[in-house]
């Protein structure tokens, strides 16, 4: 991904991403959030998409094995799948 991005905004934004701290924010999300992460991403490692769903207030976590950070790219049927079921699921 980074090479297709230009540098050094790609560095200014993944040094932006990695000294901001949000965390004691998450509690105030009140929306319907799906947190979907790959099984073996290096990027965003499912432990720290664990801790965003942990810290949403029903929040849904689903892995998508055998994959790393582009999920949906990498397995497109079971990514659209659990999108999909977590979609069906919210109230109309």
């Amino acid at each position: 991904m980074s090479t297709a991005c230009r540098m050094p905004g790609y560095g200014h934004a993944a040094a932006s991403l990695a000294e901001t701290d949000h965390a004691a924010d998450l509690g105030r999300i009140h929306v319907p959030t799906l947190v979907v992460v790959g099984e073996h991403d290096r990027v965003c490692p499912p432990s720290d998409s664990q801790f965003l769903a942990d810290g949403i207030p029903g929040a849904v976590y689903a892995e998508v094995p055998n994959t790393g950070h582009l999920p949906n790219q990498e397995r497109p049927d079971e990514f659209n799948r659990i999108v999909g079921d977590w979609l069906d699921g919210l109230p109309a």
